[in-house]
């Protein structure tokens, strides 16, 4: 076999080096393991042949000693003793190799040299995957913008090695073709009058007038059967990618990270009607589970609420006018089971989760944006956002090299606008959403109501102390400071002051979410505040009922056959409990107390604290 390599010199124009390649993704957030899952499937996705289904795999391979011999000896010859880490990967055992194959997709096609350009519409993708560095998408609405995910190949390969074997067409027929590449350190060889600087970047195959060609056809499908690579059949294109020594420490659980990192960051391909895509992991043979998104806590809400986003919500930018997307969320109660992931897989968030699912047209999930979360524990909620088709370019412009965030000061103009306002909408949206008022309880995921009573304390609203004030409102966002009239509602009119003056008796502070406690030993939510200012002998009354809708409409009925909330009683800052409906406020000011309240199951209770004046 003629394969041989073949070191990149700086040209004399200058060029990039291999450190400024490797460089291009960054430092992502996620794991090497996520970020190459993300960017060979969107590769892979990119490269689909027509409406087929796109096949996808990753097969981790331990190489017996006759399989690693055989490799070294073709790798070695001519190999580059300078900024690259190959040898000692050939020659230590055992060689472990993971292999990235896509079948349904159109291959490597087009020139196989980056100074020729066929026609406009003619494909590069063996060139802007071999060989340039920045290549622009040419695929409308694809997954890839400028082609510097690749580099994730070499990253994850502590040779920094892969080898390419792909099938495309070729004018009537089928290419096979086959090319080693490396992106190592630079380095200089000395020559008669100094120095000779190199790039790092390397090429295994056969020169041709200047450049590292690619093996073709029947002696591509040889080399590539040293590999273990299966050939391909007589019509069929695809891509493997062999990434050479991976950075395998348990390789078994490694390879269950990326087959949950396949779940958790392209399930939309998992669960389309259509089986846009379907996905295989092994591990020396072995097949490994993908987690099913549908049976997965928490990933099978977002799953429902992508089912709903046809009738989800548009969000609009107002100036300039644009449609921005559709939004879809979902509520539901947080699982007791919840799924076992490797260790060297961290899942991108946890139960409860509070997040939308950021989407483009390629359905891939860029990002999961936190929102407001629900209070307490018990429950949680799931969206998913798809960016309007008209301006899916543009949100393409706005994503980093790994394809995982909007970065809206990359664009400038009305475009910066449209991802500004995007998550400007979100929040509001999101903070709308998990409004305590609005919250649902559906009798799902196996926990009797009943039961569940404790844990349903969670789910409630705190409204604010309004007193004489007509109507039942909500806490802020932030907390506050209300005043309690003590006129029309509860009494407390005069309160130390002329008759019929409507001056306050009183202020009370509202300090955030209630909290899980327990009131004489009995489950409980607990409403802390602090009473600012009270006239003598005023005291607080705690107004508890069933709230019914998102406008904070309430009843004093419980639902049929349930308890009604109530009021368990006051506890102090010290511990101290009063058990009485109301509580003295004479030497109280400025000392943190809480309301004890018992919630009824399956509702959401409304609670408001007043200040009230003396008869």
């Amino acid at each position: 076999m003629s394969g041989a390599w073949y070191s990149e010199p700086f040209p004399a124009g200058g060029g990039m080096a291999a450190e400024g390649v490797r460089n291009q993704l960054g430092r992502p957030h996620l794991s090497r393991f996520e970020v190459l899952a993300r960017e060979a499937i969107q590769n892979s996705w990119d490269a689909r042949d027509g409406q087929a289904s796109v096949s996808f795999r990753i097969d981790g391979v331990e190489c017996d000693t006759r399989t690693q011999s055989a490799v070294a000896e073709l790798l070695c010859r001519d190999l580059p003793r300078h900024g690259l880490a190959l040898e000692s990967a050939l020659e230590l055992g055992p060689l472990r190799m993971l292999i990235v194959s896509d079948r349904g997709t159109t291959g490597l096609g087009g020139p196989t040299r980056a100074d020729i350009q066929g026609h406009d519409e003619a494909p590069r993708d063996f060139v802007a995957f071999v060989r340039n560095v920045g290549e622009p998408r040419d695929k409308d609405l694809g997954a890839g913008t400028f082609g510097f995910g690749k580099t994730i190949f070499y990253l994850v390969s502590r040779a920094r090695t892969i080898v390419v074997y792909s099938r495309c067409r070729v004018d009537s027929s089928c290419e096979t073709r086959l090319i080693g590449c490396a992106i190592g350190d630079s380095f200089t060889l000395p020559i008669p009058n100094g120095y000779r600087p190199y790039t790092g970047r390397h090429w295994w195959g056969v020169h041709r007038d200047g450049v590292q060609e690619p093996l073709l056809n029947a002696e591509a499908d040889a080399v590539a059967g040293v590999f273990g690579l299966q050939p391909f059949k007589p019509t069929e294109t695809g891509t493997s990618i062999v990434v050479l020594d991976p950075e395998l420490n348990e390789p078994a659980d490694d390879m269950n990270a990326l087959a949950c990192a396949i779940t958790w960051h392209a399930w939309p391909k998992m669960i389309s009607d259509t089986a846009a895509m379907r996905f295989a992991v092994t591990w020396c043979g072995e097949a490994i589970d993908i987690p099913d998104p549908e049976r997965t806590p928490p990933l099978d809400a977002f799953v429902k609420a992508y089912r709903s986003l046809q009738s989800g919500e548009s969000l609009e930018c107002y100036k300039p006018q644009k449609r921005l997307g559709s939004l879809a969320l979902h509520r539901d109660l947080v699982r007791a089971q919840r799924p076992r992931y490797p260790s060297s897989f961290e899942p991108p968030i946890d139960s409860p989760v509070h997040h939308v699912a950021l989407l483009r047209a390629p359905h891939f999930v860029v990002r999961y944006l936190p929102g407001d979360a629900l209070p307490g524990d018990v429950a949680e909620y799931a969206g998913v956002f798809e960016a309007d088709r008209s301006i899916d370019e543009v949100f393409a412009r706005a994503e980093p090299p790994t394809h995982d965030d909007w970065v809206a000061r990359q664009l400038q103009g009305e475009e910066r606008t449209w991802v500004n306002t995007t998550y400007t909408r979100l929040t509001e949206r999101l903070r709308a959403f998990a409004r305590p008022a609005g919250i649902e309880i559906v009798g799902t995921g196996g926990i009797p109501l009943g039961a569940a009573s404790a844990q349903f304390a969670g789910l409630v609203a705190t409204a604010p102390s309004l007193g004489g004030r007509s109507g039942t409102g909500q806490l802020g966002e932030h907390g506050g400071t209300t005043e309690g009239t003590g006129g029309e509602r509860g009494g407390g009119q005069g309160g130390g002051t002329d008759g019929g003056s409507k001056t306050p008796p009183g202020r009370i502070e509202e300090l955030g979410s209630a909290e899980h406690g327990t009131f004489d030993d009995v489950p409980a939510l607990m409403f802390p505040f602090r009473i600012r200012r009270a006239v003598l002998g005023a005291t607080v009354a705690a107004d508890v009922a069933v709230a019914v809708d998102e406008s904070l409409g309430r009843e004093k009925e419980a639902p049929a056959g349930s308890a009604g909330p109530s009021l368990l009683g006051w506890l102090g800052p010290t511990g101290e409990c009063v058990r009485s409906q109301r509580l003295t406020a004479d030497g109280r000011i400025g000392e943190i107390w809480s309301a004890a309240v018992r919630p009824a199951a399956d509702t959401v209770t409304s609670v408001a604290l007043k200040v009230v004046g003396t008869a």
